[in-house]
């Protein structure tokens, strides 16, 4: 599903924040990403969703040769993923019904099927009865949960997410950590940018984590930088 041979990332004519970054996370896994506070969780990211190419090194995704392909080309690929953010991002001017369609409208779907799939999703994630409602008037934990739903309306085949929990309390984080395991469970590809350790040691899953710019991967929650490279 992804792969990264070697890459590596600058800005303009500084150092680089990724050097030879390697490793591949296969059809329906889930991923944590983690490290410390400007280690390039989102520099890692941004070339996870196609919004920066990398300066150098193979990257691959969905079994394309992403160095082979021009903007245009990668439309279609970008479509295969979603995006979840710390800040929720969700428009104040929408309800929260239209700004989990507004995907689907964007993709010219009919409105029957809009209503339809918005709904069935909404129901999902607990706020099948605030369709109307704007969201100001959600907590946290519920903007998130829009969002969330906003991010895999278009059935994306990858979801990234970063710190999605960042700015909740403990309680309404591991409702959204069940919340991603349960679309893990159902085949989607899943990498969570996260620098709270509470969350990979109650919900293990492999990490990619971030360290000057390099990744390990590590398999137990437990692991250290000691721990062994995939």
């Amino acid at each position: 599903m992804i792969e990264f041979e070697g890459v590596g990332l600058r800005y303009h004519t500084g150092p680089e924040v990724l050097s030879d970054v390697s490793f591949h996370c296969a059809p329906g896994s889930f991923h944590y990403l983690t490290g410390e506070s400007g280690a390039g969780k989102t520099s890692l990211l941004s070339l996870l969703n196609l919004s920066k190419a990398p300066t150098r090194g193979l990257m691959t995704m969905f079994g394309e040769n992403l160095n082979r392909l021009n903007r245009a080309e990668l439309v279609p690929l970008r479509r295969k993923m979603g995006m979840v953010f710390q800040d929720f991002r969700l428009l104040s001017h929408l309800n929260i019904f239209d700004n989990v369609a507004l995907p689907l409208r964007i993709m010219n779907v009919t409105e029957r099927d809009v209503r339809q799939n918005t709904e069935e999703l909404l129901n999902w994630v607990g706020l099948g009865g605030r369709l109307a409602a704007y969201p100001q008037s959600l907590s946290g934990g519920e903007q998130q949960r829009v969002a969330i739903a906003r991010a895999i309306i278009g059935r994306p085949h990858v979801l990234l997410a970063d710190e999605p929990t960042g700015n909740l309390d403990e309680e309404i984080g591991n409702q959204i950590i069940n919340l991603f395991n349960e679309l893990h469970r159902m085949g989607t590809t899943i990498i969570l940018a996260t620098h709270n350790r509470q969350i990979w040691q109650r919900f293990p899953h492999p990490r990619l984590h971030l360290h000057n710019g390099q990744v390990t991967c590590l398999h137990s929650p437990y692991d250290t930088l000691q721990g062994t490279a995939a």
